[in-house]
């Protein structure tokens, strides 16, 4: 179980852009695959899996692309980023995960609609951190001992969507 240092003050990342930094990342990864090929699925999506969310994270100070886009970052319990051998615990959980939601999506049509139940280990490795009240941490994060938290570094990307909303609303009521 993950327990931060009591002197330390880690930021909690929402949920909500937990959510949307791994929707863009599974995003990114999923258009890789799909020029690929499905004879090269597999190979594509571990090659860009660990790619985008070990190697680049490892020399982005715990950062991948969708990450960066929201202002988060995956810490371990001192704070920094984690070593090599947590980043691989931590996203062969959540890429096993993901691969299969993947193949699930590609594979759904009115006559397999059993590959819905491919999604459910994704569900159910992310719906741990609704559950886990103190950390918000999914079960990949506990498995590895890692946290998401909150950065100044980054693009901010769902405020700036906020901000253009506002701006449209304003300029529709005028």
């Amino acid at each position: 179980m993950f327990s931060p240092p009591p002197d330390r003050y880690f930021p909690r990342a929402p949920l909500s852009r937990r959510t949307a930094a791994f929707a863009i990342d599974l995003a990114t990864i999923w258009l890789f695959c799909a020029i690929a090929g499905r004879s090269l699925f597999l190979l594509a999506f571990l090659l860009a899996w660990f790619t985008a969310r070990i190697f680049i994270v490892l020399k982005n100070k715990g950062q991948s692309l969708g990450r960066y886009a929201f202002d988060l970052r995956v810490v371990d319990q001192t704070g920094r980023t984690p070593l090599f051998s947590d980043l691989l615990k931590r996203e062969a959980v959540l890429g096993l995960a993901s691969m299969l939601a993947l193949i699930g999506f590609n594979a759904l049509n009115p006559a397999n609609a059993w590959s819905l139940l491919l999604i459910l280990p994704l569900g159910v490795d992310c719906g741990w951190a609704f559950a886990e009240t103190n950390w918000r941490q999914a079960f990949h994060d506990q498995v590895a001992g890692t946290l998401m938290i909150q950065t100044r570094r980054g693009y901010s990307l769902d405020l700036k969507l906020k901000q253009i909303v506002a701006q449209l609303q304003r300029r529709m009521r005028q």
